[in-house]
C-alpha cells in the first residue's frame, strides 16, 4: 500500500512542477526573489516523496544520491525547457532546485542517522 501512496504522491509531484515550470502562470505574491523560494519548496516536497518512494522499494543504500540525481536532472532539463515555451531560463532557479532537494534529503539522512 506504501508504494502506491509514495509513488502516486511523488507523481502528481511531478507532472505539476513540470506543468508550473513550461507555462508562464506565477503563482504566489510578486515579492522579490519569491519564486526561488517556491522553486526550493517544491523540489525539496518532490525530493522528500521521491525519497520515500524508493525506500518504500527496498532501495535504502543509494536512495539520496539517486534522490538528488534526479531533481537535478528535471530541474536542469526544465530549465533548458523553459527557453522553448517562451520562459526564460535562470540557472539560480537550477540552484534553488538542488537547494532545496539537499535541504530535504539531509533531513531525511539526518532523521535515519538519528533513529539508528
Amino acid at each position: 500500500m506504501k508504494k502506491i501512496l509514495f509513488t502516486g504522491i511523488t507523481a502528481i509531484i511531478f507532472v505539476s512542477i513540470v506543468y508550473l515550470s513550461l507555462t508562464s502562470r506565477n503563482i504566489g505574491a510578486h515579492i522579490n526573489h519569491m519564486d526561488k523560494f517556491q522553486h526550493a519548496l517544491a523540489y525539496g516536497v518532490l525530493a522528500y516523496f521521491f525519497c520515500m518512494t524508493l525506500t518504500s522499494f527496498g532501495m535504502r543504500k543509494r536512495r539520496i544520491i539517486v534522490t538528488l540525481l534526479f531533481c537535478a536532472l528535471v530541474g536542469g532539463s526544465l530549465e533548458i525547457l523553459q527557453s522553448r515555451y517562451g520562459r526564460m531560463m535562470d540557472p539560480v532557479d537550477f540552484i534553488s532546485d538542488i537547494f532545496g532537494a539537499s535541504l530535504s534529503c539531509s533531513i531525511i539522512s539526518f532523521r535515519d542517522h538519528r533513529a539508528a
